[in-house]
């Protein structure tokens, strides 16, 4: 049975199993009960419908659930000892749906009546909004519905949607401009590790939109929060529980332009199992190399040593043979996804909850038209007309990637006081990449006849497992305390099984009057064919509590004392090894890689009786200091904090405290080691002024810190054969100190509608940053982290979403918006100055950080149709020219240039809880193009353009 069988027919079981609840009279309501004063919740609480036994308490997290309610409209209450009551009048419940109804109780004993109909509330947009009014942090936020509506397929496109964010790589997140060392990402408050070995974030896109209930960007620090950032905290919460009974399924199809149905789709062959993103051993190191234990001989021990020319040979023959990509027909993309949940009532009030979730999705791009070039400046900028190309090369490049993932969720309310919660996280992403370039290298070959080609395979597998329990405890007759605790455990894993890369050259001739192919490899120039494995294994441990007590204050205010503890420890492994194929001169390279790596041109091809040695083609080395990138690293970061909320009168509150981080790390390559032993006090201070029920003004302070990671403080060296260079780590780097001072003027209005402006500035001591020892005698020097001694960034954010019509009319149209303008100012390092200044002696001593962008746009305008339930929206994203690579050798920075977004998403809900969405993306289709800027010439670096998009997708909800 195909894989596309298996899936349909676990839908269509799923399908019937659905079918057998839609027949439903009654709805549900449900909500949060909200401290009008400071925005905690209230646990046990009463909620209930006037004029009937209707009534329900409030759990831990001040959430109720009423289920069962006919058909109809009610009236409202809630109440809570010491605090006003509130009634709603005009709430309508509709049969199979679920109402949303909140509720926030003042501190005074005034009854408030609020007159509002209240629809079906499904768009947690609202809750997103409501979270962000009260928090104590500056915060936004993006909800399931939201992601839904903008067609995002991961965590990754879900937060391009937030103010001040951007993605870089498809997977990397900035906030604020700032680079992937100052954004923490968290899954349900725990940070994540991350399996890139060589950046600190959290590769975002591994995390499929099934998953996901809300994005939030914490852009200020409270001390209940790790202080290991400066753009911000991103925490991505993945679906509880539902109030009710909830199944949802959906298949769609993507088509790409230039990718889908091309019959010249690069690719190198898959394993059986490519289609789950792992390798089924088709790629795994030959067991006769034994992990590379085994001793390898040398083509001079085994000229004449008949056991070590058999070793030699077998070991040879054992590697695929397989070096350059062919081609194949790519077809159509396809996702799946289904979704189911519930709650079981159990004895007394104790209930059950449970979520389960899985989504994959398989993506096929092509490119063909992908240019590249390296440019250098050899002489003093003032008398330079023009840089000098190195090398300059037309790409094509086929990647298959996967991604699926699974989600189980558990909660268990024990009364209202006490509820405990599990949830496993599972993902896997596979992506094989096949890429072949050809074109010039003036350097090294001066004639216009002369051509270098290059091929590379590589497959990337990564996945996630993740084990988070928790618990929330209300304890009304101690000090009517709040205890949450979290604990968890997380392994990210990277295999990179078999890197291929074949590198060679050829000339044009003529002879006897026709045009020739004159093949080579050039040994001395460039690298031999080379393959290599790569892993990374990062395991995570968590353990986080926090402490709430109400305080009565001596202005009849309801304040907050807090206090906790949290311990995080990463391990870290990571290993490589490299091998090269080196060859006794007998095989010549025709220009067919095939018959070049075929059988009988690897290992022993002969044996000369005269000489009585062997003869050999291709054979199977250990490359030089093969293992030179191996190292292994620990770390424990160990905090405690104090932190008090305090109403100075009805209209202002202070949040105010303290936390201390211990950091030990130590990080080693059995020759040398690095270490990291520091203790911070970070404090904070925000000011929230209560401009009126709405409007709420910000002002924060608050210091965090950003450690440099394992591989950046690795005291040795190591060859990035991909980027032609060397890498080293700095065993001296010190963390970096950041204060950060935020201004935020929110005004929330009804139905979702909001304007706010924020202002940051931040300061930096002692920030990492790339850097190059130009005089290392690598053409492209020596790649390392310094710290400089100090960065400045600031900027502003505007928001706002309108509703232009009516907020009764049915057909409604709503805009959106938000513009983040962003400045920094980094040191450039000392050495690298003078080397500039040599060149240039104007040069300034400063540049923007790396990946950060002047400006960032996101718009939108969105259209519902409330009786057909039709809605349309259309979304334009832009980011400014941001800094993608320092320039060597004084040369001028490599920046990615502007590129325009435009999204089309069309949904139509076609009854019996089908719905059809249509969307259209990247309309514009813009070049992704890296450029460096001289004397008013642009000098493309890279470029590319990834084509239209266009996707059709079906999804079943029965209830």
């Amino acid at each position: 049975m195909t894989l596309q069988s298996k899936i349909f027919s676990a839908l269509f079981i799923l399908f019937l199993a659905g079918g057998m609840g839609l027949a439903q009279d009654t709805g549900t309501v449900n909500g949060t009960v909200y401290n009008k004063d400071d925005g905690s919740t209230l646990p046990t609480a009463s909620v209930r419908i006037v004029g009937s036994d209707k009534v329900v308490f409030t759990d831990v997290n001040g959430f109720y659930n009423l289920r069962g309610v006919p058909a109809g409209t009610y009236e409202m209450i809630a109440e809570f000892a010491g605090f006003s009551d509130m009634t709603i009048e005009g709430v309508e419940v509709k049969a199979g749906q679920i109402t949303t109804v909140n509720f926030e109780l003042g501190g005074e004993s005034l009854q408030e009546t609020i007159k509002v109909v209240y629809e079906v509330a499904e768009n947690n947009e609202l809750g997103i909004i409501n979270k962000r009014k009260k928090s104590p942090n500056v915060t936004d936020g993006i909800s399931a519905e939201e992601i839904s509506r903008a067609g995002g397929g991961n965590a990754a496109e879900a937060v391009k949607k937030i103010p001040g964010a951007s993605v870089v790589g498809g997977k990397h997140v900035y906030i604020r401009g700032l680079g992937d060392r100052y954004t923490s990402t968290h899954l349900n408050g725990i940070e994540m590790p991350t399996p890139d070995p060589d950046v600190k974030s959290f590769q975002a896109d591994l995390l499929p939109a099934n998953i996901l209930d809300n994005v939030v960007t914490l852009k200020t620090f409270t001390p209940n929060k790790p202080g290991n950032f400066s753009g911000g905290i991103i925490d991505v919460g993945t679906k509880a529980y539902p109030p009710g009974r909830t199944l949802k399924i959906n298949y769609g199809t993507n088509y790409i332009e230039g990718s889908t149905f091309n019959d010249d789709y690069l690719n190198y062959g898959t394993s059986g199992t490519d289609w789950i993103g792992s390798d089924n051993g088709l790629r795994e190191l030959p067991s006769i190399v034994n992990n590379g234990d085994i001793e390898i001989p040398t083509l001079i021990e085994a000229r004449r040593d008949e056991e070590k020319a058999q070793l030699l040979d077998e070991i040879s023959k054992a590697f695929e043979p397989v070096m350059s990509p062919g081609t194949s027909k790519a077809p159509i993309n396809q996702s799946f996804g289904v979704s189911m949940g519930d709650q079981i009532e159990l004895s007394g009030i104790n209930r059950l909850g449970y979520m389960a979730s899985l989504s994959y999705n398989r993506k096929r791009t092509y490119y063909d038209d992908w240019e590249r070039a390296r440019w250098k400046l050899t002489e003093a900028a003032a008398s330079a007309n023009t840089l000098n190309n190195q090398s300059t090369f037309d790409s094509e490049q086929g990647k298959d990637k996967v991604n699926w993932g699974g989600l189980v969720t558990l909660n268990y309310l024990a009364g209202t006081n006490h509820e405990l919660g599990a949830t496993f996280v599972y993902t896997q992403g596979g992506e094989s990449t096949s890429e072949y370039y050809v074109g010039q290298w003036p350097e090294q070959f001066s004639t216009d006849n002369a051509f270098l080609e290059s091929r590379f395979l590589k497959y990337s597998e990564r996945n996630l497992t993740s084990s988070q329990l928790r618990g929330e405890h209300y304890f009304p007759n101690f000090l009517d305390a709040k205890v949450k605790w979290t604990g968890a455990v997380s392994t990210t894993d990277l295999d990179e099984p078999d890197t291929r890369i074949f590198t060679s050259n050829f000339s044009r001739r003529t002879l006897n009057g026709e045009e020739v192919l004159i093949y080579s490899i050039t040994r001395s120039i460039y690298n031999n064919p080379a393959r290599y494995w790569r892993e990374l294994q990062e395991d995570g441990s968590n353990f986080n509590l926090d402490v709430d007590i109400p305080l009565n204050l001596w202005n009849g205010q309801r304040g907050t004392f807090s206090f906790g503890y949290a311990y995080d420890k990463k391990d870290r492994d990571f290993t490589e090894l490299r091998f090269e194929y080196q060859s006794d001169a007998n095989v010549r390279y025709q220009g067919d890689p095939e018959t070049f790596f075929s059988p009988d041109n690897v290992g022993v091809i002969g044996f000369d009786a005269d000489r009585g040695r062997y003869t050999f083609g291709n054979v199977i080395q250990l490359a030089p200091d093969s293992r030179g990138g191996n190292y292994s690293g620990d770390q424990e970061v160990t905090a405690a904090y104090v932190m008090a909320q305090v109403p100075i009168n009805d209209n202002l509150r202070v949040i105010t405290g303290a936390r201390l981080e211990q950091t030990d790390m130590f990080v080693t390559n059995e020759a040398e080691d690095g270490q990291l032993d520091e203790d911070d006090v970070l404090p904070s201070l925000h000011f929230i002024y209560k401009l009126s029920d709405d409007q709420n003004l910000r002002i924060s302070y608050g210091r965090t810190l950003a450690r440099p990671t394992f591989r950046e403080k690795a005291p040795y060296s190591s060859f990035d054969f991909l980027a032609d260079g060397i890498f080293a780590g700095n065993p001296d780097l010190k963390r970096t100190l950041i204060d950060n001072f935020d201004m935020r003027w929110e005004y929330f209005l009804n139905s979702g509608q909001l304007y706010a402006i924020s202002g940051f500035y931040k300061e930096f001591q002692d920030p990492i940053e790339k850097a190059y020892n130009v005089a290392f005698s690598s053409e492209f020097g020596e790649k390392t982290f310094i710290n400089v001694e100090e960065a400045t960034v600031y900027g502003v954010e505007l928001e706002a979403r309108k509703v232009v019509t009516p907020l009764s009319a049915t057909n409604r149209v709503s805009v959106g918006g938000n513009v983040s303008l962003i400045k920094s100012i980094v040191d450039i390092p000392a050495d690298e100055l003078a080397l500039l200044r040599n060149f240039d002696p104007d040069a300034d001593d400063t540049r923007e950080l790396q990946g950060q962008s002047p400006y960032l746009v996101n718009l939108s305008v969105n259209y519902d149709n409330l009786n057909t339930n039709t809605s349309a929206s259309i979304y334009y994203n832009v980011f400014g020219e941001r800094l993608d690579q320092v320039g060597v050798g004084a040369a001028p920075d490599a920046k990615e240039q502007p590129r325009s977004l435009v999204d089309l998403i069309f949904s139509q809900d076609l009854g019996r809880g089908l719905q059809l969405k249509f969307s259209a993306k990247n309309l514009m289709d813009d070049p992704i193009e890296i450029v460096q800027e001289f004397k008013g010439q642009d000098f493309i670096q890279s470029r590319y353009k990834v084509g239209r998009s266009y996707s059709l997708s079906l999804s079943f909800k029965p209830f």
